[in-house]
């Protein structure tokens, strides 16, 4: 009988009225499984139909509750006087703006590099001085190392040239 209460109350919404009928359909399908263990097929079929009639007087049949649910707004002028009842007008929806709101993974790559870019200029106000001297440094270690290599031996041929002779070995 509990377990029939809960199922109806939880589908259904209760008023009082409502709830009173609910009381009394668990009692009488308590009465309905009495009377077929006994055998007793027509105090069965009268428990049946007084179950039938609560059902429908409480509007516990499944085309009755569709018909609650059943709610459809069949055009635009019932949606407007919907929302004006509920809450009056809709507020408009602030400007997207996907610096201050990003929305995704590609706003929020797209805010980061563009405050990257702005540090980097902004803060960095030598920034071209910096490349310039960079390049100086790398102008002269080129310099640097052709003066290093110069009195090394590279190849085969210049190895043959610097063989002395062996008179000039022995002056």
């Amino acid at each position: 009988m509990e377990t029939m209460y809960n199922k109806y109350s939880q589908e259904y919404d209760l008023n009082v009225d409502r709830e009173e009928v609910l009381k009394k359909m668990c009692k009488t399908s308590l009465k309905m499984d009495e009377a077929l263990d006994a055998g007793d097929v027509t105090g069965y079929k009268n428990l049946a139909t007084v179950f039938d009639q609560l059902r429908k007087s409480g509007k516990f049949t499944e085309a009755q509750n569709k018909d609650d649910r059943q709610q459809v707004l069949s055009s635009i002028g019932e949606l407007v006087a919907l929302c004006e009842q509920e809450g009056g007008i809709i507020p408009a929806l602030p400007q997207y703006d996907p610096d201050q709101y990003p929305q995704d993974k590609i706003d929020f790559t797209l805010r980061d590099l563009k405050a990257y870019t702005y540090s980097l200029v902004s803060n960095e106000l030598g920034l071209g001085d910096l490349i310039e001297s960079y390049i100086e440094k790398l102008e002269k270690s080129e310099e640097d190392s052709t003066d290093l290599n110069a009195g090394l031996i590279t190849s085969a041929e210049e190895a043959a040239d610097e063989e002395l002779s062996d008179a000039e070995a022995e002056e």
